[in-house]
């Protein structure tokens, strides 16, 4: 489980930058599977023009 933590500290640790700060607009998608995501991904890409709407409205 720590392993990638322990390597990475091992290595001299990770830096991080942030080049910009925006506020997005976006979904969250949690799926039990990958075939499920990808499923959901394109039920939404189908109905984009509904999502945006709805997404406007709140």
């Amino acid at each position: 489980m720590n392993r990638g933590a322990r390597v990475s500290v091992q290595a001299g640790g990770i830096t991080a930058c942030v080049q910009d700060e925006r506020m997005t607009r976006s979904l969250l998608l949690e799926a039990p599977s990958a075939t499920a995501a990808v499923e959901a991904v394109a039920a939404v890409k189908a109905r984009q023009q509904e999502v945006a709407e709805r997404a406007e409205g709140t």
